[in-house]
């Protein structure tokens, strides 16, 4: 029981917890103060409003705001055509709940239907109590979006995973000829919950940048994470040689240099000429004398073009970037130019 306690109550949920808690009694006090009935309602829409990055909590309350509008004019139609009553009300919702389904706006059914209950409570859509309604609407989405203003990037922890990434793609790849090597395998393994971490991650830092959204960290653990997916395909070759032929050592003298040169730019196209003069050579090579040399081999063979598709995967990764960079500058020289009278 204890250990579930201690993952359950880390200090992220207790944070968590707490900015729920402080907004939505934020919400509620300052409805209090401005008068407004129902006040306890700012708080429930502040408890909905707040989501895990403050783009997501814009977004979501932007949303908000127009699916009130489209509350209260169906609302206005079903009270105005059966009155305030029960059966005014389920009309509201039927059509309210089709029109947010097919907007995918599912999230503001529950929280705009309160809102339209309490004219039905109030029998009334006079303007005092849309007043009310829209002030509960503004305070709960205000404290809401207040609470998550605070989030920043955690761009020091998405560094570090990166190099810890690269740290392991490196001895892995370094440990990839050795068919009885199993912390080949368990690196492979890690790195798949590093890239996970660190993509999730790295999606919540650009979320959290109002202004310029950044995502090159997130197009290099795409990268990274098809790249682990060749060498997990390249050790189950690998492991279908029975025993290594001479030109494994080649081979793996040439994934040493792969780790070695791992992050270093435009090193993928060089490390691709490298390739294919080892491809050429083996094919210079005499032929293999018995079966099992000649498996062995063709296999071997497989394995480099396979990390030929590795290499690939890197030279294509930093021809967008440089695109992205060059497509960048462009536009940033365009802003700087004077306009002509």
């Amino acid at each position: 029981m204890l250990p579930f306690l201690r993952s359950a109550f880390t200090r992220d949920h207790v944070f968590r917890g707490l900015k729920v808690a402080l907004g939505a009694s934020a919400a509620i006090l300052i409805a209090g103060l401005m008068g407004l009935s129902y006040s306890g309602t700012a708080g429930i829409v502040t408890v909905l409003s707040i989501l895990g990055t403050k783009r997501e909590t814009l977004v979501l309350a932007g949303v908000r705001l127009v699916s009130f509008a489209v509350a209260l004019g169906v609302a206005a139609l079903s009270y105005g055509l059966l009155g305030f009553t029960l059966a005014g009300f389920a009309v509201y919702l039927f059509l309210f709940a089709v029109i947010c389904y097919a907007l995918n706006w599912s999230h503001s059914v529950s929280m705009m239907s309160v809102l339209v209950l309490h004219f039905l409570t109030e029998q009334s859509m006079a303007p005092a109590a849309l007043l009310n309604e829209a002030l509960l609407l503004l305070t709960g989405a205000a404290c809401g979006v207040a609470v998550n203003l605070h989030l920043h990037s955690d761009e020091e922890r998405v560094q570090k995973l990166l190099q810890q990434i690269d740290a392991r793609m490196r001895r892995a790849l370094v440990l990839l000829t050795r068919a009885e090597d199993a912390e080949a395998d368990e690196l492979l393994s890690a790195l798949e919950g590093d890239i996970r971490t660190a993509g999730v991650l790295a999606f919540a830092n650009a979320n959290n940048r109002l202004f310029s959204r950044s995502y090159g960290d997130i197009r290099l653990l795409d990268m990274r994470a098809q790249q682990r997916k060749v060498l997990v395909q390249l050790r189950a070759e690998i492991k279908k040689i029975p025993r290594m032929p001479p030109q494994g050592k080649a081979v793996a003298a040439f994934t040493r240099r792969m780790a070695e040169e791992l992050g270093k730019p435009d090193g993928a196209g060089e490390l691709l000429r490298a390739l294919n003069a080892l491809l050429e050579d083996m094919r210079a090579q005499s032929l293999p004398a018995t079966r099992a040399e000649f498996e062995a081999r063709a296999l071997l063979y497989a394995v480099l073009l396979r990390l030929g598709d590795f290499l690939r995967l890197r030279r294509q990764y930093d021809a967008e970037t440089e695109a992205a960079a060059a497509l960048s500058r462009g536009t940033a020289r365009r802003q700087r130019r004077p306009r002509s009278r």
